[in-house]
């Protein structure tokens, strides 16, 4: 017997997005039982988006966040398996069917989430980078789940309706969904990740946007979750070569502060200029950008100048810096041989710099939050 799917869709101010998620789900395999978009107070056209597909529309009467609006949809569900697409989503044609299909050919699974694709929907260098950072994390993540995915999930309508569903204290789009999946895992609950059940991510990042959302709305909440909780899973971003590599990055923010310290301004301008070099290698994949990498260049020439000839002193913590940066490069080498696969070499190489970034804020993010949970109030 075919379960019955009822897909669930929180949208705000996404008519845009929206339409192209429809538009690929209706175009899917097969269609769902039912369509419920949740529409959180958005002042654009998204209802009459969701109205034009056939969608069932509830309104939160907010903002309130997503976790409020899923949760309100799971609740006029008539579906026994609640599939979360997020609005700015296309799946492919045959990810409905997948979830589907996975929960009814295990009775003993209770949830199973997919991942994005290798194609993000934005051409430029950042939007390219972080999504094919997350489809990275999603392809390599343990098969048994720790947690669940709100992106492209699926779960049995009477486990979600049993396990509280969403916390809706989280209002804005966090980490409602892996808080949910490791209340499910802590309950016994069976969580499988397929990544060959695929959705096209259409986020544009921009730097900002990028560092604002890795910071405040994941490693913020996810370090709050792990301090109440009292365990780290070995999966997905936590894992144990992660750690390792965001220590690795503390530890060389440790050695410019010694080389600047013994050597003076001149360390730093070294460690920018290469920094400046490897970021020049974007810019050098394309006869069109040779303008653009020219200007790196030269900024990298004017630095390195500025910092030469360093003082002899400043040896040992270049020669540190040197190790603890190859080392946590090493580390995550499947995943710079994933982007050069995908992208090309100097593609690869001029997300070094943003990628050590991320585990330094990041690693930097959580020690900050411990601190402050274990001082007294």
């Amino acid at each position: 017997m075919t379960l019955p799917v009822t897909v669930i869709v929180p949208a705000y101010n996404a008519a845009h997005d929206l339409h192209l998620c429809l538009s690929a789900l209706r175009a899917g395999e097969e269609q769902p039982h039912q369509l419920i978009v949740a529409d959180d107070g958005s002042t654009d056209t998204t209802a009459e988006v969701a109205r034009g597909f056939g969608a069932e529309v509830v309104s939160t009467g907010g903002p309130l966040g997503p976790a409020r609006a899923r949760n309100l949809a799971a609740k006029r569900a008539t579906g026994s398996v609640l599939v979360f697409f997020d609005a700015d989503v296309v799946p492919h044609a045959a990810t409905l069917r997948r979830l589907r299909a996975a929960l009814e050919a295990d009775p003993g699974l209770d949830a199973v989430i997919g991942a994005y694709d290798d194609a993000p929907a934005y051409a430029d260098f950042l939007s390219q980078y972080k999504n094919l950072q997350h489809c990275f994390v999603h392809r390599n993540g343990l098969r048994q789940a720790s947690t669940f995915w709100t992106g492209c999930g699926a779960v049995r309508r009477d486990v979600f309706l049993a396990h509280g569903g969403f916390r809706e204290s989280y209002v804005k789009p966090s980490i409602e969904d892996v808080e949910f999946g490791a209340r499910l895992v802590r309950a016994g609950a069976r969580i499988e990740l397929d990544p060959a059940i695929q959705v096209k991510h259409l986020k544009r990042w921009t730097f900002r946007g990028l560092v604002r959302t890795d910071i405040f709305q994941r490693a913020v909440p996810w370090t709050e979750l792990i301090l109440r909780e009292g365990k780290v899973s070995n999966d997905l971003n936590l894992a144990v070569s992660q750690r390792v590599s965001a220590a690795l990055v503390l530890l060389a923010v440790l050695a410019i502060v010694a080389g600047t310290w013994v050597a003076g301004p001149r360390f730093l301008s070294a460690v920018l200029a290469a920094t400046c070099l490897t970021l020049a290698a974007f810019w050098l994949e394309s006869p069109r950008r040779m303008a653009s990498a020219a200007l790196w260049i030269g900024t990298t020439a004017a630095l390195w100048l500025a910092g030469a000839p360093l003082h002899q002193n400043a040896a040992p913590p270049a020669i540190a810096l040197a190790t603890l940066i190859a080392s946590a490069l090493a580390l995550n080498a499947n995943f710079f041989r994933f982007l050069a696969e995908r992208r090309g070499v100097p593609f690869a190489l001029a997300a070094a710099p943003f990628f050590l970034l991320y585990l330094l804020y990041s690693s930097t993010t959580f020690a900050l939050v411990t601190i402050r949970r274990k001082l007294p109030v």
